[in-house]
């Protein structure tokens, strides 16, 4: 079983994605390889990057509109099977996060088949995702699955899921997402698609767990908010009001 690890990142989170490698280093063992995306009008700022072993950088031409960065950056998660060739999985993380434990990828699967946690919508008050999913979709979805970083997927679940875009939709998967609303909340959520449409059209693939009736796994990741700088204080495991630099030394990064 072959598990990568994609991280999408930019510039702006470049100070991020440091100490997220160097906990891969420190903590992961046992992924097929790590494989951060840039855009290649940044690339020479990440030349410098300690990577981790079987780690590498690869490039994508980023839509030259700066208002949609951030959609472009979700539409090259869903291409993951093109970035990620010759594994049967690949586990997303994003620069803001860090491994907090030592961690394989036994950690997020159950009897060989990866974990998908999910939540009912109706359950979570101002989430604004239900709609820009169903939309993508065209049809009812009931439940959230952003429910964690990290998510794992198998290989064969992200060109179904641009094919069935296409047919939806009329025109390329990528035209699409760039088409929808820009600004937060965008109009388009990478990881609740993807866990919608794995949740009808590969459903035996995947260990679901929903959070409001099973036991949730242990965590072994911590997701930080790069929106906010490194150096101010946020919510962490560790405490109120840490600064995520703090955390990163308490970890030994």
């Amino acid at each position: 079983m072959k598990v990568s690890i994609l991280i999408v990142s930019w510039m702006q989170d470049l100070p991020w994605l440091e100490y997220c490698l160097r906990s891969i280093t420190k903590f992961a063992t046992g992924f097929h390889e790590t494989v951060v995306l840039v855009p290649e009008q940044e690339v020479n700022g990440f030349r410098y990057l300690a990577l981790p072993a079987g780690c590498h950088l690869a490039t994508y031409a980023r839509d030259s509109d700066k208002a949609k960065w951030h959609l472009h950056h979700q539409v090259m998660k869903c291409h993951a099977d093109l970035w990620c060739k010759g594994s049967d999985f690949v586990l997303h993380t994003d620069s803001d996060c860090v491994f907090s434990k030592p961690v394989a990828p036994e950690d997020y699967f159950v009897d060989g088949k990866p974990v998908m946690l999910m939540e009912s919508y109706a359950r979570l008050t101002n989430n604004p995702w239900q709609v820009p999913t169903q939309n993508t979709l065209k049809r009812l979805i009931s439940h959230e699955f952003m429910r964690r970083h990290p998510q794992v997927n198998p290989i064969a679940v992200y060109p179904g899921l641009r094919e069935r875009i296409r047919e939806l939709h009329s025109q390329s998967f990528d035209d699409y997402v760039l088409s929808r609303k820009a600004d937060f909340p965008w109009g388009f959520s990478e990881h609740n698609v993807i866990g919608a449409y794995a949740w009808f059209e590969h459903h035996d693939a995947y260990h679901w767990i929903d959070v409001a009736k099973d036991s949730r796994p242990a965590d072994k990741l911590i997701q930080f908010w790069s929106h906010s700088p490194i150096d101010k204080p946020q919510s962490t495991p560790f405490g109120l009001n840490l600064t995520p630099r703090k955390v990163f030394s308490e970890l030994g990064l």
